[in-house]
């Protein structure tokens, strides 16, 4: 985490507390530090603007590793047709990746 980014995402938060860049970025700099923090961030950005991609591949992820395996899948089917929908190819090679290899983890 590199505080002084936090703190510069903290003032522009409070300037636009409804920015999903901004609080995509301020999740970012707690993943791995505070995952309770990063859970209830990302839900609250797939379900208030769920129309910001990025969220999908970071969410998807964080719930895998913290054990929420059908959210993990759900998030991921779910940002794999939000991706295709947008017709941002590059993105959606790298979540359909990371859904690969989620798969192979997860394997029943």
């Amino acid at each position: 985490m590199n505080i002084k980014r936090v703190k510069k995402l903290q003032k522009l938060l409070e300037k636009n507390p409804l920015d999903p860049f901004l609080i995509y970025a301020m999740t970012l700099e707690f993943l791995g530090k505070n995952n309770e923090f990063c859970l209830a961030s990302f839900r609250k950005l797939l379900n208030e603007f769920p129309d910001y991609l990025p969220t999908y591949y970071q969410a998807a992820k964080l719930f895998a590793d913290c054990g929420y395996v059908k959210e993990a899948r759900a998030t991921y089917e779910l940002g794999i047709k939000k991706t295709e929908l947008s017709k941002e190819i590059k993105a959606l090679e790298e979540i359909k990746n990371a859904f690969k290899n989620f798969e192979l983890e997860h394997e029943n």
